[in-house]
């Protein structure tokens, strides 16, 4: 007879459990330890560990070193000479969530129209407003952190004469705050893809809109932020009406299984494991602690290690400085209940709700559990996203190394997108950071965004806009 929960394990399983739990008794040995020995002590051992710093010329040297000590998007923006403001959303179940706004372009540089202000009030010639949104364990930081400037979305959407907002999921550092509930209490972590889809993108979008006096807004997602998105307008119809266009940036709506055999393993495993591994609230949460305390460079080889080992992600098309200014923002916190509903969805491979009740002696296998799972066999059924019901224009941009981007069986469950471009050479994080994305992806992007919000599709109705992507689409692969 075996033990309950761990009598359902695999050799694969123990090892992962393994694994993580030496690592977390590290981090908990290195936190007590901070306690006594000084700061420039262990930045001493630390930078023993990493390449000589001197080998970098004088000013690269002394703008990377600036560079770092930046950790928020009003320090990134503020540095480059762009305003920037803060805004506050407050979702309808108590959330408060943090966004940032840059309503005009470089300070001192000629800007097309002369936008709104920030009570909402238009102009003559008001700026068209685009919303962006972050991936998997980010935040705004990721659209305004590259090395240089131009090589940043946020910033070349300002340029270009856009109103550029970000948004924040709930949990994350910019949304760490709810109206009754504290961060250390487990129903503060309680939300997946479901509560983002049904609370924070619809809620943002109508705050948007309210504050800039306009009709519509333009969303460009990366990664999760596009899968929100998605979710978000197949159980809101009425949000269609409010997107004038829908830029995804490496879609992520059904990730194939991930071929490292470790998680495999806990993938296939009951989502307990996971709950056993990361805890019931933030997940992960002890990635700040390593990031704040080890140099940069040897932080930044841990990040690469680990996202080939998961992924197979060479990191090809970016600059080491790149990746160095980059890969430190690339955590953020968030519940472990979503990313068991990432899990979910990987081993179903369906775009679904979170499963409440996952049946005991299931096991995700794939295609098979995905039969199971639609029949009911287990007592219920899970039902998957209406992606099909989406009216609002989109556009897709993917890579043709991105082994998260499953295109094919993305536009099985979507309607005939305006455009789908692919970037052969790219991988996931690449249209972000990638040293060409100013090049390949952001013209790419302003163009589509041009097109698809202009006054030949604003005055289609949402109920015409269907037959409208079906006479004009267009999908390239490049």
């Amino acid at each position: 007879m075996g033990i309950p929960f761990f009598g359902r394990l695999h050799l694969d399983d123990y090892q992962s459990l393994f694994l993580t739990c030496l690592a977390l008794v590290v981090e908990k040995i290195f936190r007590i330890l901070t306690f006594f020995i000084p700061s420039p002590v262990i930045a001493f051992i630390f930078s023993k560990l990493t390449p000589p710093f001197r080998r970098l010329p004088w000013n690269t040297r002394k703008r990377y070193k600036e560079h770092h000590i930046i950790h928020t998007v009003a320090s990134f923006c503020q540095r480059a000479g762009y305003p920037v403001e803060e805004h506050l959303v407050t979702t309808t179940d108590g959330f408060v969530l943090g966004i940032h706004r840059i309503p005009g372009g470089k300070e001192g540089v000629e800007r097309k129209g002369e936008g709104v202000d920030r009570n909402g009030d238009s102009n003559e010639s008001p700026k068209p407003v685009v919303l962006l949104w972050h991936g998997f364990m980010m935040s705004s930081e990721v659209f305004v952190c590259g090395h240089t400037e131009e090589r940043n979305l946020a910033f070349a959407l300002a340029t270009a004469g856009y109103d550029v907002w970000m948004g924040n999921i709930r949990g994350n550092k910019y949304s760490y705050k709810h109206l009754t509930e504290k961060p250390n209490s487990r129903k503060f972590w309680d939300f997946s893809i479901d509560e983002l889809a049904r609370y924070d993108i619809p809620n943002t979008i109508d705050y948007v809109l309210r504050m800039t006096g306009q009709s519509t807004l333009s969303y460009i997602g990366f990664s999760q932020g596009t899968a929100q998105m998605f979710a978000a307008l197949s159980i809101n119809p009425e949000l269609n009406d409010k997107v004038n266009s829908f830029i995804a940036l490496a879609p992520a709506t059904k990730p194939p299984m991930i071929e490292n055999a470790s998680v495999s393993a806990i993938l296939r495993s009951s989502p307990q494991a996971l709950y056993l591994i990361l805890g019931r609230k933030c997940a992960m949460g002890y990635a700040l602690f390593w990031r704040d305390y080890l140099p940069r460079p040897l932080y930044v080889r841990l990040i690469r290690m680990s996202v080939w080992l998961l992924f197979g992600w060479s990191m090809r098309n970016m600059s080491q400085l790149q990746k160095e200014a980059c890969l430190g923002h690339l955590y953020s916190y968030t519940a472990t209940k979503l990313v068991v509903h990432w899990f979910q969805i990987m081993g179903a491979q369906r775009f679904q709700v979170f499963d409440d009740a996952p049946p005991v002696r299931s096991r995700i296998l794939g295609s098979a559990d995905s039969r199971i799972n639609e029949e009911g066999s287990f007592g219920h059924v899970v039902p998957a996203f209406p992606t099909r019901r989406i009216v609002a224009p989109i556009a897709i941009f993917y890579g043709g190394q991105d082994n998260l981007s499953n295109i094919q069986n993305l536009l099985k469950d979507l309607p005939e997108p305006v455009l789908c471009r692919r970037v052969d050479k790219y991988e996931h994080l690449d249209f972000l950071w990638a040293d060409d994305a100013d090049e390949l992806v952001f013209p790419m992007v302003m163009g589509t965004l041009a097109s698809l919000a202009s006054n030949e599709v604003n005055s289609i109705g949402s109920k015409e806009r269907r037959r409208y992507r079906h006479n004009r689409s267009s999908s390239v692969h490049i």
